[in-house]
């Protein structure tokens, strides 16, 4: 195909997103606190909490409060506690001391001081109003990160110099001019770069979402915004293969082909978390790279959590918002505007993926990764499919199991049968089973089966090995998954196989080590075969897996003198 001819890539910033807005008239200011030095519990002085008893009447109440020459300045009913404001010639000791005689409180307690957590020194951060919504500063309290996450910026390239960014940068690539120096001759790249990774409590500028992150800058949009995917799937490729763990794409267009299919496919598969603008168009056409199933899809969402006039939508493809307007970053040359845009919400959802990698330890997947920021969003309406990102709750849940107890299936029994041959015998059973599937918020549709299989007419001590033989007919975009159930009680997983329409027919060799570790004395081994659809694809299929044959064969020898 010759170049004239190959897909244009825009980028997501609409005509009038590229002007500078006034971040303060949209921004509520970020508290900023002295900080509390060590980590002794403190207390105030002047307030005093009281937990009233059922009975308690309101005369022993005032009479209590006024013994202590205080005042009723909240009352909490739902809870049962009243808040009193002591006197300036009352401690709280005093109080606590005195109250706690007193038979209408179950409770009285002194009053813990809180302070606001993570109050950086960044002099525009009270413009970053997308800290406060995405509740970004609450993470940081979690965790700051460590300097061991990359995220790849592709894009206009990142001016390497600016202040807010320099001490986060590593080398990158420009593949617009093909050299080693990803300047940005437009400013989309650097603004981008700054909303994810510009240096945090430095005292210079902004803030930063994933606070020590690092930055490879990746040139794959000339300096007026245009590409291709030529330019854009070697971006992929390269920051993959550089180590890149999040890929920052605020970029895309109307349809796609082969070649960014398998870039995207390659930078998936070596791990990388992908994520990307919805478009600027407000249209819920779908837009590439946005719209693969392999990418986070992302819609810019305002200060008010309202749908952005310009963002792109559909909550079959439009995974999650973000804020997207009036959103003041980094430009070339140490300058700050403030843009909008789905480009610049897009990295908002980048600095979080960021975050909660690093919480992970590096120990996440794309998909958990993923997971975890889809599963903790805040509902904001069904234009997107999850909601907006809550950067506090989706690195809080990092480590934090879901459980996910599948909605059982009783399955059809097979007479179970035994083969004498010469010197060795085979036992058989089996079962048949529909499963169907039910949706389980921040695990996605699953849904299975458990059963006992046992060993007819043999005993453990003549058992060598078997045979799992599994006939299954599902969609193609779940998953089916084996587990045998050890001694202890614990599932492990014996297969994890796509779903076939046509039904497609497996078997699973089980070694004599294994089956001593699962089987119980009297010959009996447990399995479950579970149906499974992640979050992001729960919404596309029916969640019903036609099981026509779970057959195990248990091989074994005769014992000396045994008969049929």
């Amino acid at each position: 195909m010759p170049i004239s001819a190959m897909l244009k890539r825009n980028l997501f910033v609409a005509a009038l997103s590229l002007s500078a807005c006034v971040a303060s008239a949209h921004a509520p200011a970020l508290l900023s606190l002295a900080s509390v030095s060590g980590q002794v519990p403190a207390y105030s002085e002047r307030l005093i909490a009281v937990k009233l008893k059922p009975n308690a009447t309101n005369s022993a109440v005032t009479k209590a409060v006024k013994s202590v020459r205080g005042t009723i300045i909240r009352s909490l009913p739902q809870i049962g506690w009243r808040i009193i404001q002591l006197p300036t010639n009352v401690s709280a000791q005093t109080a606590e001391t005195k109250l706690e005689s007193v038979s209408a409180f179950s409770n009285v307690d002194k009053v813990a001081t809180r302070h606001g957590f993570e109050s950086v020194n960044d002099p525009r951060s009270n413009e970053q109003y997308s800290l406060t919504k995405m509740q970004v500063t609450n993470a940081w309290d979690l965790y700051k990160g460590d300097g061991t996450v990359t995220v790849a910026v592709l894009d206009t390239g990142v001016d390497s110099n600016h202040q807010d960014l320099k001490d986060q940068m590593l080398p990158g690539y420009d593949f617009v001019n093909n050299d080693n120096n990803p300047a940005d001759g437009h400013g989309h790249g650097t603004h981008c770069a700054g909303i994810i990774g510009a240096t945090t409590n430095n005292g210079v500028g902004i803030a930063g979402v994933a606070y020590n992150v690092k930055i490879m800058p990746v040139k794959v949009l000339d300096d007026v915004n245009g590409g291709t995917t030529a330019t854009e799937a070697a971006g992929l490729i390269y920051a993959a293969d550089q180590g890149a763990q999040i890929i920052s794409m605020s970029l895309g267009g109307f349809g796609t082909d082969q070649l960014e299919t398998d870039a995207i496919a390659y930078a998936y598969s070596k791990g990388a978390v992908l994520v990307a603008a919805a478009g600027n168009e407000s249209t819920n056409l779908r837009s590439y790279p946005g719209a693969f199933e392999e990418v986070i899809g992302v819609g810019a969402s305002d200060a008010n959590d309202k749908q952005a006039g310009f963002s792109n939508f559909g909550a079959d493809w439009v995974d999650v918002a973000a804020p997207g307007v009036a959103i003041l970053s980094t430009l070339p040359h140490n300058r700050y505007e403030s843009w909008d845009g789905t480009s610049m919400a897009c990295p908002n959802v980048a600095g979080v993926a960021a975050l909660v990698l690093g919480a992970s330890g590096g120990s996440y997947t794309n998909d958990e990764v993923r997971a975890a920021i889809e599963s903790t969003c805040d509902p904001i309406g069904n234009w997107i499919a999850f909601g907006r990102v809550n950067a506090s709750a989706a690195v809080a849940n990092v480590g934090t199991p879901v459980t996910d107890v599948p909605s059982p299936t009783d399955p059809a029994p097979f007479d179970g049968t035994v083969t004498y041959t010469n010197g060795s015998f085979t036992a058989e059973d089996g079962v048949s089973a529909t499963i169907k599937s039910i949706r389980r918020a921040g695990v996605g549709l699953t849904g299975s089966f458990t059963t006992s299989f046992n060993m007819v007419g043999m005993t453990t001590d003549e058992l060598r090995s078997a045979t799992l033989t599994l006939r299954a007919t599902a969609e193609k975009l779940a998953t089916l998954q084996v587990f045998v159930q050890d001694l202890s009680g614990t599932w492990k997983m014996l297969a994890n196989q796509p779903g076939n329409p046509s039904g497609k027919t497996t078997e699973y060799t089980i070694n004599k080590a294994t089956l001593d570790d699962n089987m119980t004395g009297a010959g009996s081994l447990r399995v479950m075969v579970r149906s499974y659809a992640p979050l992001r694809l729960a919404n596309r299929v029916k969640g019903i897996a036609q099981v026509d044959l779970l057959k195990v064969t248990f091989k074994g020898v005769r014992r000396p003198g045994a008969t049929p």
